[in-house]
């Protein structure tokens, strides 16, 4: 079935970039020697190794580390450390010499008291390296949420962060702000080091693979002018003058606190992205006799977009089965009282509502999930459609118009059987769109 097919090709990607299989992929140890990316590291150098960090699957990633280091090196040099994930995340992994602590409920982006106070035990841990501790940082999608240290009240900080997601800012701009009211973002975990060399393995989620926006890059110094660049962001949400927007937020990045230097040698490698699952779920796609289609979803930044050029697409029936494998993170401005959903369910939806207005030949299947296996406030990946169910929503017009203009995706979309969970990934790297297309003969 071609709904199957998509399944299995979105499943070939998010293995592609399982935590523990890109930390297993990029390290090894020879002759005494960590070789990590195109880094060699002499580990007769430093005494103790110490792991920090955190994100939706860092668990993972320091699983990596301690099968690669192996048990009698870690032992040999004291490996040891912190990492913070969601909750439910110990219950995957045994780590024996790593401590994973479990800060905040899962698919609930927001900062917690829980990781306020892991994030303090972590910055003692890296007050105390010398130069000969070697620290390795894994950051991974998901970890804006899970290291925070800041002066401001929590309830602010998680104000001002549901405030501007709902108002539609991306990615870099929301963690744009969320670097400029934090100490432990934009190179904070490494500037609190006082000396010793700290190596952020990092899994990025972001456009371009702009470190200093994974996870708020808590490795990666991000320079003088977040506090400008943040009020820049404010303005153009109108923050400043809504009621509803805390003002001690605003208070807060008027007044820019100077940033003390980065004193530990630092080097921050980028070890898997999207690409790498995009390529994978090609390669599948290529073995399940696809053939593969130019990506004419790239530039679609919102769910509008995405509806469009998928009825486009759909509106010419191809001569072969053909594949398109999209990548990205489109914005929904949900705005206050939505429903449930998320911005992959939105996408499913609004797409429905397009093609239903439109006759398309041959068969087909739209699939859009979140590679964490999270989509908005649901428990969800995301969710699929083909031209079968197509036929049976086109009595439901009316019903999935109100569904998109309340925001409330998932209710229509389970109702009919079209959300795709899958459960935990151990991975984030964005969502992956996939276009199925087969000719008529092929059961049409």
């Amino acid at each position: 079935m071609i709904r199957n097919d998509a399944i299995e090709i979105w499943n070939a990607g998010v293995a592609a970039v399982h935590g523990r299989t890109l930390v297993e992929d990029s390290l090894r140890v020879r002759d005494g020697r960590l070789l990590i990316c195109d880094q060699s590291i002499d580990l007769g150098d430093f005494d103790r190794v110490l792991i920090v960090g955190g994100g939706k699957f860092s668990h993972f990633m320091a699983e990596g580390i301690e099968n690669v280091l192996g048990p009698e090196l870690a032992r040999a040099k004291q490996l040891s450390g912190l990492i913070t994930v969601p909750d439910g995340s110990n219950s995957q992994v045994t780590l024996k010499f790593v401590e994973s602590a479990e800060c905040r409920p899962a698919g609930v982006n927001l900062p917690t008291q829980r990781v306020l106070h892991a994030t303090q035990r972590m910055l003692s841990l890296l007050r105390g390296a010398d130069e000969r501790t070697l620290v390795i940082a894994l950051i991974s999608g998901g970890g804006s949420a899970l290291l925070e240290s800041s002066s401001l009240p929590l309830k602010d900080i998680v104000s001002a962060t549901s405030w501007l997601s709902t108002r539609g800012a991306d990615i870099v701009q929301l963690n744009t702000v969320r670097i400029a009211l934090s100490e432990v973002k934009g190179g904070g975990l490494a500037r609190v080091m006082p000396t010793g060399t700290l190596i952020g393995l990092i899994v990025s989620d972001v456009p371009n693979d702009d470190l200093r926006f994974v996870s708020s890059g808590p490795t990666v110094d991000f320079g003088d002018d977040v506090a400008a660049q943040a009020r820049d962001i404010l303005k153009h949400f109108g923050a400043p003058n809504d009621a509803n927007f805390p003002d001690s937020v605003v208070q807060f990045i008027n007044s820019p606190r100077p940033v003390s230097a980065v004193r530990a040698t630092t080097l921050n490698l980028l070890i898997g992205d999207a690409n790498v699952a995009r390529n994978a779920a090609i390669e599948k796609a290529k073995s399940l006799g696809y053939a593969i289609e130019p990506d004419s979803l790239a530039d679609a930044s919102d769910c509008e977009q995405i509806a469009e050029v998928v009825a486009d697409v759909l509106d010419v029936a191809p001569a072969t089965k053909s594949c398109l494998i999209s990548l990205g993170e489109p914005t929904v401005e949900p705005g206050d009282g939505a429903g449930q959903g998320g911005r992959n369910q939105h996408a499913v939806l609004s797409a429905i509502a397009r093609i239903l207005t439109r006759t398309q030949p041959g068969k087909y299947c739209f699939m859009s999930a979140g590679t964490d296996g999270e989509d908005g406030n649901t428990s969800v990946a995301g969710a699929l459609v083909t031209d079968e169910d197509l036929r049976r929503l086109s009595a439901q017009k009316a019903a999935i118009v109100e569904s998109l203009q309340r925001f409330d995706s998932y209710t229509l979309l389970e109702s009919n059987g079209l959300v795709f969970e899958s459960g935990p990934t151990a991975t984030n790297v964005a969502d992956l769109r996939i276009l199925l297309r087969w000719p008529r003969e092929n059961g049409c």
